[in-house]
């Protein structure tokens, strides 16, 4: 079984920030919706491949 997690930020600067550290240990983006005006979010993985989102809310 897997968890699916959403990590909300309160900026953009703040969703750049934890995207970075987050390739920083090892997760890669699958998805990039940064430019979304309404919901800008990342999906990433983690180094085994699970997946989680990073979003501003």
């Amino acid at each position: 079984m897997q968890l699916h997690m959403d990590f909300k930020v309160p900026t953009v600067a703040e969703l750049e920030r934890h995207r970075e550290r987050a390739l920083e240990l090892g997760a890669r983006v699958l998805h990039d919706r940064s430019g979304d005006d309404g919901e800008p979010l990342y999906v990433l993985a983690d180094p085994a491949g699970h997946p989680f989102c990073l979003l501003v809310q």
